[in-house]
């Protein structure tokens, strides 16, 4: 059973502590907001935080993968166009997900078709 706890007894706990996080937050969804699709060219992106890999090992459950990285304060994520749906690594434009009928195949050299 989840017990939560009582809200004054939290900002109690955090009074003396400075907001580090509200701040990042903001210029994060300023980034991700400024982000032009490689897709559709829009801009307009959210952020999607990357799924927490589980794994068995010897000893029980092992985190593989998490979004939670030491030195950060928020966790990594990625980028999601609110126009098409692509998702992409805001950093490198590398898609990770994109609809297939968005995919418009490009001759880069004609030299190379093969005549069937």
């Amino acid at each position: 059973m989840l017990k939560t706890m009582d809200p004054n007894v939290i900002r109690a706990m955090l009074k003396d502590h400075t907001d580090v996080i509200s701040q990042e937050t903001k210029k994060e969804e300023e980034f991700y907001k400024n982000l032009s699709c490689p897709m559709c060219y829009g801009a307009g992106c959210e952020k999607r935080i990357n799924a927490i890999a589980v794994r068995m090992g010897e000893g029980g459950p092992e985190v593989a993968s998490s979004p939670f990285v030491a030195g950060r304060n928020l966790p990594q994520g990625y980028a999601h166009c609110i126009h098409c749906g692509t998702d992409f690594d805001p950093q490198t434009g590398v898609i990770r997900k994109a609809e297939a009928s968005l995919i418009v195949p490009t001759d880069l050299d004609p030299a190379a078709k093969i005549v069937s």
